[in-house]
């Protein structure tokens, strides 16, 4: 009975994480509420952790995807690839259960150590285990379920601010590491602007602790011990950070982002009423939410939903626990700067994001997430200040009972939103193979695809309907294969759908898009449009519209409503094909202009951006792709004269290349793919996937990782007596 009394809210929290997720921790359903124009868990989470797992289940590093947009640095990402969690999940849990036990173990993470944090603040253990209920099935962790990495990058928080609160409280060394093990492992799940602003919210409570609330003699060691312990969690991280520094050079963010994309998404003042009723605005579920604008945010980035009872009990302890209490001061204070930095443009703080590191990231509103956190907290020293005013006035056992009611009803309100926003649908039907994929597996050759037009009837009805009815519409809308949802069933899309991605490849899908034509029964693909259809290997396109251009054939009718129809791209180049020919630009307005030339003709030309030094005469050549793995291509090729072999993947730094064993260089051609410069003759060649940011950064994680642990345990046997200030 002791140990029940002891542990009872953790085991309440574990039991209410089950019942929150019930049929997704069997696998039986799986998540899949959608987004504009497609869902970021089927279009981008999923995807990439299935990637992931049968990386990790073939024995090969999940660096390189070729699977999408030609080929994309999936570990450069905000993918968790190296995160310890994932690693143990995906290698050892099939799909999609390592998926669906992810989202159990971000729960667990954050209602365990909010109820800690909350614990060392001297809080009783009901006070505790609300504020703790509160925040793990607030609005912030259900409606960004959609965000796996987002949420998990957020999970590590609370454990980080408790490791900070033990240390002060302490002062023993051994909590250093391990709060550097922690960050190392919050970098490592990668959603950087989590990261920062959970950094922001550590140095802003740390500061006031030691400097205002706390007897320190020597203030700035103990501050400096921090610091040092925060750089020892980015080389924890190195190995995530050093691929995400070396893709973030050649990207659409090399400079960060726009003033006007940080003023986007914004978190109107008004949208604090959504705190008492979350679908005040609107319901994204029945389509009655506003669509974004530069005025107005997104739902699932401006609801915090905690219920009433939390925020009348979070000004309970403003107004009456402030004198018994000097850490409410300390939760006002961060209340007030999450706020102001959460409204991005409607608050005078926006100059702030004029500057780095603020002006790296997009979205202020997600200061929400940390918004809300505090709220939560403040219900416990409001639960905690309600129930020391009733103690001595009512009995016991009718206080107990008043304050498990308020607790459980505050608990069943929270699920009853959080529980009840996202879809759900069974695991074999979202997951089975769509009719155009059972069509597509038909052909054994090496292609690609492309898709058009999906999101018009998705957007219909996301907009207008939402997905509480017509939900099995949906599963209509995914024989389209749009990216990244390929990966699901093994078909390579020439698209992507990234947050990020390089320049190189933006160019080509602008140079795409701005030469397709929309007309009242479908598409148009025009001269420039098509030859980079031929250009990248795409043999099929699929879409709900009828596509006409050069060389088109349809090919396949779904037997859904509405129809999707295949259209095969009778002109299609190979994955790998010889040119004896080239153009020269040397800036990417002189290459976006050649390739969109309706001269431009990919069979005979490529556009490179030096110029070779050599003559080509070859008039008969040949290459066969004979092994073509995520991270190895080998191509023999035959040819009677000097030729360019291009390879219709994507040109990234960390490609290498041999011919016949010997190092050569791959040129940059036709604006995103790999080419290298062939004499007569038969040949090997070989490109291989061998980013050196990925082996620093690696050495380091390890290094730093193995030292952190031997300093951990040295502190440990050390004990009681090591204490770093008095």
């Amino acid at each position: 009975m002791r140990v029940f009394l002891k542990f009872y809210p953790l085991i309440i929290l574990l039991f209410l994480i089950v019942i929150f997720f019930n049929k997704i921790l069997t696998a039986e359903e799986v998540f899949t509420t959608p987004d504009f124009g497609q869902s970021d868990i089927l279009n981008i989470e999923y995807p990439t952790k299935l990637f992931l797992s049968q990386s990790l289940k073939s024995h090969e590093l999940p660096l390189w995807d070729p699977s999408v947009g030609t080929g994309f640095p999936q570990s450069s990402v905000t993918s968790g690839f190296f995160n310890p969690v994932n690693l143990a999940l995906f290698y050892f849990l099939p799909m999609p259960l390592a998926f669906n036990i992810g989202f159990a173990t971000i729960f667990a993470t954050t209602a365990i150590f909010t109820y800690l944090f909350c614990r060392t603040l001297g809080l009783s253990q009901i006070s505790s285990l609300f504020g703790s209920v509160v925040f793990t099935f607030s609005g912030i962790f259900a409606t960004q379920i959609v965000h796996f990495s987002v949420i998990q990058t957020l999970s590590f928080f609370p454990l980080e601010i408790y490791l900070i609160e033990l240390y002060i409280q302490k002062r023993k060394l051994y909590l250093l590491p391990l709060f550097s093990l922690t960050l190392g492992l919050q970098i490592l799940t990668g959603f950087y602007q989590a990261i920062l602003y959970s950094l922001i919210i550590i140095t802003i409570y740390t500061a006031i602790k030691i400097f205002y609330l706390q007897s320190f003699k020597n203030k700035w060691v103990f501050a400096s011990t921090l610091a040092l312990a925060i750089f020892a969690g980015f080389l924890i991280g190195a190995v995530q950070l050093l691929p995400s520094w070396e893709f973030t050079k050649i990207s659409t963010r090399e400079k960060g982002v726009t003033q006007e994309e940080i003023k986007s998404f914004p978190y109107p003042i008004k949208h604090l009423a959504a705190f008492v009723s979350p679908y005040i605005f609107g319901d994204p579920r029945i389509g009655t939410y506003p669509h974004f604008n530069e005025n107005w945010g997104i739902f699932w980035e401006n609801t915090g939903y905690l219920g009433i009872l939390p925020l009348l009990l979070a000004t309970i302890a403003i107004i009456w626990g402030r004198k018994k209490y000097k850490n409410i001061n300390l939760f006002l204070v961060i209340l007030i700067v999450t706020f102001l930095l959460m409204l991005g443009k409607n608050s005078p703080t926006f100059l702030l994001y004029q500057f780095p590191p603020l002006s790296l990231f997009r979205v202020p509103a997600r200061w929400i997430m940390f918004f809300t956190f505090t709220l939560s907290i403040l219900a416990a020293y409001g639960f905690q200040t309600f129930q020391n005013k009733l103690e001595g006035k009512i009995k016991s056992g009718n206080l107990n009972l008043l304050l498990l009611s308020i607790l459980i009803v505050s608990t069943i309100d929270l699920f009853l939103f959080s529980a009840r926003y996202n879809l759900r649908g069974q695991a074999a039907k979202w997951l089975a193979t769509p009719q155009t994929a059972q069509f597509l597996k038909k052909d054994q050759s090496l292609f690609r695809i492309d898709t058009g037009g999906n999101q018009e009837i998705w957007n219909h009805q996301f907009l207008k309907i939402g997905w509480l009815t017509g939900a099995e519409n949906y599963l209509t809308y995914l024989e389209a294969l749009d990216p990244n949802w390929n990966e699901v069933h093994d078909i390579d899309h020439v698209s992507l759908y990234a947050i990020i991605q390089s320049k190189r490849n933006q160019i080509l899908s602008t140079v795409k898009e701005q030469n397709i034509s929309k007309s009242a029964d479908g598409f148009e693909f025009k001269s420039a449009s098509r030859n980079l259809l031929d250009l990248q290997n795409v043999k099929y396109i699929i879409s709900p519209y009828h596509i006409k251009g050069r060389g088109l054939e349809l090919v396949f009718k779904s037997q859904t409503q509405p129809p999707y129809f295949i259209f095969r791209n009778k002109t299609v180049l190979n994955r790998a094909f010889i040119v004896t020919n080239w153009d020269i630009a040397q800036t990417f307005d002189q290459l976006k202009h050649i390739i969109a030339s309706s001269n431009f003709d990919p069979r005979k030309t490529a556009v490179l951006e030096k110029i070779p030094n050599i003559n080509f005469q070859a008039t008969i050549s040949s290459a066969a792709i004979t092994k073509y793995t995520n991270q190895d291509v080998e191509i023999k090729t035959k040819l009677n004269g000097n030729g360019i072999l291009v390879l219709a993947d994507s040109f990234h730094p960390a490609w290498k290349a041999t011919v016949d064993g010997q190092s050569v260089e791959i040129l940059a051609a036709n604006v995103d793919q790999r080419a290298v410069i062939l004499g007569s003759g038969e040949h090997l060649v070989k490109f291989t996937y061998d980013p050196k940011s990925f082996k620093n950064g690696l050495a380091i994680t390890l290094t730093s990782s193995i030292l952190l642990l031997a300093f951990l345990i040295w502190a440990i046997l050390k004990g009681e007596k090591l204490k770093l200030a008095d």
